[in-house]
């Protein structure tokens, strides 16, 4: 091959390289390629695509505080302090009621105790003849609700404010089939008012707070699904 052939054939390859130059522009082959960014559903997301926006997770903040779970039955128990409860009688009367109902707990039962005689006090001063209902045995509602209607008749207020519970102690534990009958003494402080019409005190005194002793009857099916106690008696 002559010198002029080499020549020829190095003014050849210079003009292929430069058209490819020319075609091609001036992407450089040795980077390497970058991934295509994928969601999390394997599509392609693009930067200006607006629907990518939307799938973004908020991960809690250091400051957020997590979130407590709800707390259960056993919690509660947990919590509740049981009676020392000393009458060998009373003791084994209990047992009876754990032997059908082995959820049964004293401590639980009074904390629900307090709570009812909270509720009918403040449905009776209110004359709320729909709660004292859905608490009290038959014979004892209407009792209730006669008094509530005196009491409209004479166009008198009896508003009766429930100032603490001090005490409340199972007395007597009665056991008749599948029912159980459970005395609770409350001793409680509350302030007794009657008012007029026009909201004017015609007996008692609002800072005059008196010392209460009442005692309650609760009865329930220990068969039942139902864990509601019913006021028989107060």
């Amino acid at each position: 091959m002559t010198g002029a052939d080499i020549l020829f054939f190095a003014i050849l390859a210079g003009f292929i390289l430069y058209k490819l130059y020319t075609i091609l522009g001036k992407d450089d082959f040795n980077q390497p390629t970058k991934k295509k960014r994928k969601d999390s559903n394997g599509f392609l997301v693009r930067k200006n695509d607006a629907s990518s926006q939307d799938k973004v997770v908020n991960f809690p903040s250091a400051k957020q505080e997590p979130q407590r779970p709800q707390e259960t039955t056993l919690d509660k128990r947990r919590k509740i302090k049981e009676p020392e409860i000393t009458n060998v009688s009373l003791v084994k009367q209990i047992d009876k009621i754990k032997n059908i109902d082995l959820s049964f707990s004293p401590g639980m039962f009074l904390e629900g105790a307090k709570q009812a005689f909270e509720m009918v006090i403040t449905a009776f001063s209110k004359g709320d003849k729909n709660t004292l209902r859905s608490l009290l045995y038959t014979d004892v509602y209407n009792i209730f609700s006669d008094e509530i209607e005196k009491r409209e008749a004479a166009k008198q207020i009896y508003e009766t404010t429930l100032i603490s519970i001090d005490s409340a102690e199972i007395t007597d534990v009665e056991i008749k089939g599948n029912h159980a009958l459970v005395t609770v003494d409350f001793i409680s402080n509350q302030v007794l008012l009657i008012k007029d019409e026009a909201g004017n005190v015609i007996d008692g005194d609002p800072a005059d707070v008196e010392e209460m002793e009442d005692q309650w009857v609760f009865k329930r099916d220990l068969t039942s699904s139902n864990p509601n106690w019913v006021i028989i008696s107060t």
